[in-house]
């Protein structure tokens, strides 16, 4: 065998490995759902991420699953000018097992605070970090914050998956997302 049959074996070998390695993940990967909060106060389902306009206010969940099971899920409130986003973790049996929370004022500052251990003690005052986007630098407390902290003492609880907005829908975007592939 020359070096030119050797070389062109091993950039096949290599190749047919990242392909089995991407269909792989791609298995893996969960899925998505994405579920708007209407002015009437019900949610829309859909398996596309909405449009974002930070001038105006959008609130909407991301949902990310595989088949039945909730990994994370995000909810997004975008008023004008910051926003909001909390982060909910759930356990193998669906029971919310984390729930952090921030406040972003675009280019001046975000702020961040693990909501799930202050469920336990609602009463006591709540523990912000601050910090400058995309640095992690900390920051002393901004002027104006308590305007925004509200939003995060208001969030809006789901100690269960069932309990999710949304929840009835993982069904038919499941068989969305299996239509789509």
């Amino acid at each position: 065998m020359g070096w030119v049959t050797r070389s062109l074996l091993l950039v096949l070998v290599f190749q047919m490995t990242c392909l089995l390695d991407l269909q792989a993940r791609e298995k893996h990967k969960p899925h998505s759902l994405f579920c708007l909060h209407s002015v009437d106060g019900t949610w829309h389902a859909q398996t596309f991420q909405p449009l974002i306009n930070p001038r105006k206010e959008l609130f909407f969940a991301e949902i990310s699953f595989e088949a039945k099971r909730v990994d994370v899920v995000r909810l997004r409130h975008f008023y004008p000018g910051y926003d909001v986003e909390f982060d909910y973790k759930f356990d193998t049996n669906g029971r919310l097992s984390g729930l952090m929370g921030s406040v972003a004022v675009p280019r001046d500052w975000v702020a961040e605070a693990d909501l799930f251990t202050h469920l336990d003690a609602p009463d006591t005052a709540l523990m912000v970090r601050y910090y400058r986007p995309g640095t992690e630098d900390r920051i002393l407390t901004p002027e104006g914050v308590n305007t925004y902290i509200a939003d995060l003492n208001n969030a809006p609880i789901y100690k269960t998956a069932e309990s999710l907005p949304c929840a009835d829908s993982f069904q038919d975007a499941e068989k969305m997302n299996a239509t789509q592939k």
